[in-house]
């Protein structure tokens, strides 16, 4: 067993009724690109940050240890802690209170694979409900308001909290929209309506 080690953000805090387990997603940036760790957690004693026995809540950041078993992350501790973000690649960093010259992740990573963060209002021209080869999911497309070109992103259920707000969106209205633009693929990260 080999205990992993991710900072990032707390998504999803949700207690199943009758389940007897939480549901705990993380959001976690890397250089260029974010991941989504989620568990299911049996003990409520991984919930409280030990230094003060508060629980945790939407958007505390945190440091998470886990480890594989089989598939599946296993959460093994939640540490509150504060995150520092590169501005050139967006890896979440451990906050060290200076001037950071350069992450280690944008230096390590070629220039071809790097993609540009977006947090833009766009407009959702297409969302459509479509079966992939293992999954169904959302295709959207979206495009800025005032250009032609557009972008095309997929929504599949294992993005749980995302997934479920896609039926609820309508085409034609504009959103905030959070994520990596790569070509004309786009990799959605959140989505909201935008308020007028």
């Amino acid at each position: 067993m080999s205990l992993l080690k991710n900072l990032g953000t707390i998504k999803k805090l949700h207690g199943l009724e009758g389940k007897g387990y939480t549901k705990l997603i993380i959001s976690v940036n890397l250089p260029f690109w974010t991941k989504y760790l989620q568990f299911n957690v049996w003990s409520k004693d991984l919930l409280f940050n030990s230094a003060d026995e508060k629980q945790f809540q939407l958007e505390d950041q945190v440091e998470v240890k886990y480890y594989y078993k089989g598939d599946f992350p296993e959460l093994t501790s939640l540490t509150k802690t504060r995150l520092e973000y590169c501005p050139v690649c967006y890896s979440g960093l451990e906050e060290i209170g200076s001037q950071r010259m350069e992450c280690g992740g944008c230096s390590i990573t070629p220039n071809d694979e790097r993609r540009e963060r977006t947090n833009d209002v766009m407009t959702l021209i297409a969302c459509t409900e479509k079966q992939y080869r293992y999954s169904v999911g959302y295709k959207l497309k979206l495009s800025y308001p005032e250009w032609d070109s557009s972008f095309i992103t997929v929504v599949f259920p294992n993005k749980l909290f995302l997934y479920s707000k896609i039926p609820h969106l309508e085409v034609g209205k504009l959103y905030k929209v959070v994520g990596w633009k790569g070509g004309n693929l786009f990799d959605l990260l959140d989505i909201c309506e935008v308020d007028n």
